[in-house]
């Protein structure tokens, strides 16, 4: 299967690859985002690591239909199965690669979007947007990988803002590094471990945006809950972000979340970054003064 991944591929612009572990009951969704995307010109990879079966199986219903989608049922590899991935981008002929994990949903525009940011940058994130099975959503703490803050952060601790599903990244600038997916060691998460050999190199060009492009069903909140109820969970928000309407007011209310969360970030160094998107904060700056005055 190594050598099958590592055979060349058409050329497409996006490398999509959605690696899974699992029984196939939430997969759809995630495949039906992907095939949704106002971006067409991609080529879908799925990624079963020791997975079922049964989960091959589905994967390759989706593929009998859609050329763009390949099917690697690959046995169990060491730690999260990243040498699968590797061995993936070594058959893809793309410009970018982006990652979505089976349980996640991205909305239409995700990959438009991320191209846009990547013709100008190698390696960026969006806001990473999160529903718990409560029905409420959070973000995940500020940062920003232009920031020397943030990039510190990630390197000297175990802190991560966002995952695959928000990631993206350039395919040349991928082999531009010493070494791409490799086994993380135990005391590190494989998306961390992967994301400090981009924020190291030297000559990449770090970009976050606070666009809400997806939306996040992070396994920590939802691994109490068994998988045939996640999997309905996950139909019903499927279903309800068809709605342009749903999706605007889920991807507005992310982005106010994180905007939110950047309250106490120097102003100057943030509206540096983007004055454009971070101008809110000079209104949240205003109202969190005006409340201490009241006090």
């Amino acid at each position: 299967m190594q050598a099958a991944a590592r055979a060349k591929r058409p050329p497409r612009r996006f490398t999509v690859i959605l690696p899974v572990v699992r029984p196939p009951a939430m997969i759809d969704y995630a495949i039906r985002s992907v095939l949704a995307q106002d971006e067409q010109d991609f080529e879908l990879c799925v990624c079963c690591d020791g997975a079922p079966p049964e989960t091959a199986a589905r994967a390759r219903e989706f593929g009998a239909t859609d050329p763009r989608i390949f099917v690697f049922d690959f046995p169990k590899g060491q730690r999260n199965g990243e040498l699968h991935r590797a061995a993936i981008l070594h058959g893809a002929q793309t410009q970018f690669v982006a990652h979505i994990g089976d349980d996640d949903i991205w909305f239409p525009e995700h990959l438009t979007q991320l191209g846009r940011l990547l013709e100008r940058h190698d390696f960026v994130s969006f806001c990473q947007f999160n529903e718990r099975p409560n029905g409420s959503y959070y973000v995940q703490q500020f940062g920003d990988l232009r920031l020397h803050e943030t990039q510190t952060k990630m390197l000297e601790t175990y802190w991560n803002f966002f995952g695959p599903s928000e990631a993206g990244y350039r395919l040349d600038a991928y082999f531009a590094l010493p070494d791409g997916w490799t086994p993380a060691g135990p005391e590190i998460a494989s998306d961390l471990y992967m994301w400090r050999k981009f924020i190291i190199h030297p000559r990449m060009r770090l970009c976050s945006s606070p666009r809400v492009t997806g939306l996040k069903f992070a396994t920590a909140d939802w691994k109490p809950v068994p998988l045939e109820q996640r999997a309905v969970a996950n139909g019903r928000k499927y279903e309800a972000l068809k709605d342009a309407t749903v999706r605007k007011t889920l991807a507005r209310k992310g982005t106010r979340m994180f905007l939110r969360g950047c309250v106490d970030q120097p102003l100057l160094t943030v509206l540096r970054l983007d004055p454009i998107v971070y101008l809110p904060l000079i209104r949240a700056r205003i109202k969190k003064i005006r409340r201490k005055l009241r006090i």
